[in-house]
């Protein structure tokens, strides 16, 4: 869908565009596709994109009430920006790959109150971690090619995997 340029939230009566059974949304290679995603989705489970290179916001920047049961999350697009309030607490699994714009976490991600699995790859911009404090509930944590990471929150909590790789400037990690 190389054409596809605009991603409307607004239907034909004017009001907002509501999806009420969508269940997965996977959008790969619309690299003109611009603006913002769907907010009203109250059945999403699964949440994919991949090279849509002009994509500004991916995920939901709206109470969890609005997608309570998104589960998977997977965002591979270098110029999307992770929303200030991230609340979707329902989600389980959540992964960030090429995000160029990315320089730090948003310091809400301790709500994502059921994330067990948490993967952040090539997003060469991101700085540090230390100021983020991971959720309670998160076992895996995957830390892939992130050239400019520093630094790595200094407590983490109880995992059951942790992947470091490729990442030049990582001082230590907190033991």
């Amino acid at each position: 869908m190389k054409g596809w340029e605009v991603w409307s939230n607004i239907g034909a009566d004017g009001g907002a565009i509501c999806l009420p059974r969508l269940k997965r949304l996977r959008l790969t290679d619309c690299p003109n596709l611009r603006g913002n995603l769907p907010v009203h989705v109250p059945s999403l489970v699964n949440l994919e994109i991949t090279g849509c290179t002009l994509l500004r916001r991916v995920l939901p920047r709206v109470p969890s009430a609005h997608v309570p049961v998104l589960q998977q999350a997977s965002c591979q697009c270098p110029h999307t920006e992770l929303p200030k309030a991230l609340v979707v607490t329902s989600i389980t699994k959540l992964s960030l790959a090429g995000l160029e714009g990315l320089e730090y976490l948003p310091t809400e991600l301790v709500m994502l109150s059921s994330l067990s699995v948490f993967s952040i790859s090539e997003c060469d911009n991101l700085r540090s971690l230390a100021d983020v404090q991971l959720p309670p509930s998160l076992k895996s944590l995957d830390i892939i090619c992130c050239n400019a990471l520093e630094s790595l929150p200094d407590v983490l909590p109880p995992l059951h995997n942790l992947e470091v790789g490729f990442c030049q400037r990582l001082i230590c990690i907190p033991g």
